[in-house]
């Protein structure tokens, strides 16, 4: 079961997992990214260190070198890329390593997000 509070940690994400999280209509952020890239490699303990801060928020990840038909639909050109989602929508996407407290940032925007 995918959820709020649903795990302590990043979950991986299937195209369904995501769907399924969408329609829910909470809170969640994404990690698209893949283990031979080198950025991805550089983010990855920084968004499961995250995940682990902020037991409240759903943390996905999708490897783009599996899930490619979601990385196709969601338009994923370059990785990592951060998405944080609320109510079916998103309200935040940006390519590139993010820093803890940029994560945080975003965090922030997502709990205000209404």
């Amino acid at each position: 079961m995918l959820g709020r509070g649903a795990s302590v940690g990043a979950i991986d994400l299937t195209f369904a997992d995501f769907q399924r999280l969408v329609s829910q209509g909470g809170r969640f952020v994404v990690n698209f990214s893949a283990d031979w890239c080198p950025a991805s490699r550089t983010f990855m303990p920084i968004f499961q260190r995250s995940s682990q801060r902020h037991p409240d928020v759903v943390f996905g990840k999708v490897d783009t070198s599996v899930e490619k038909e979601l990385s196709a639909v969601m338009e994923i050109t370059s990785i990592p890329t951060l998405m944080a989602v609320y109510g079916g929508e998103m309200v935040y996407r940006q390519a590139g390593v993010h820093q803890a407290h940029e994560v945080d940032q975003v965090l922030a925007a997502l709990r205000r997000a209404r």
